[in-house]
């Protein structure tokens, strides 16, 4: 497993680097709307961007977003404790601001940030880092004498 503060915190980046690119398409839009009226057709193709290359990086974007809402998901679903669940759903998938997150699960802010740190703790344990893996195949490798390979772990 990734680093997992890491996973999910590339969500909010990509929420927010996919907004920036969707209001630039927006902005040329509009620009070619306003020098359509002014110019001729073909010299305000001419003057504006080809806006393609930038339609399909919000494409990916999108894909590269849905696909890091699911994978954390997954990793959410982990957890036993529903209101850990609730707290890093309102957080990471629903980008919730921490105060939102203590209003909207009826909780105090100090028990939402006990809640996360549990959860966060909860999902280190089980889904350790790639570092940790190999050091413990390591560990594993040291004591019996058998190669275990750490992305089976």
């Amino acid at each position: 497993m990734k680093n997992l503060p890491r996973l999910l915190m590339q969500i909010p980046l990509a929420e927010k680097r996919l907004h920036a690119q969707v209001a630039i398409l927006k902005q040329i839009r509009r620009t070619a709307d306003d020098l359509r009226g002014v110019l001729s057709p073909k010299r305000a193709q001419r003057l504006l961007p080809d806006t393609t290359c930038l339609e399909d990086k919000i494409v990916r974007e999108i894909t590269r977003l849905l696909a890091l809402k699911a994978q954390a998901q997954d990793v959410i679903a982990q957890l036993e404790d529903d209101r850990e669940r609730l707290i890093l759903e309102l957080r990471y998938l629903k980008l919730m601001k921490w105060e939102d997150v203590a209003l909207e699960a009826n909780y105090a802010l100090r028990s939402v940030m006990r809640l996360h740190r549990q959860a966060m703790g909860k999902l280190r344990e089980m889904n350790p880092t790639d570092g940790e893996a190999a050091e413990f195949a390591g560990q594993v490798n040291q004591l019996t004498g058998v190669d275990v390979d750490p992305s089976l772990l």
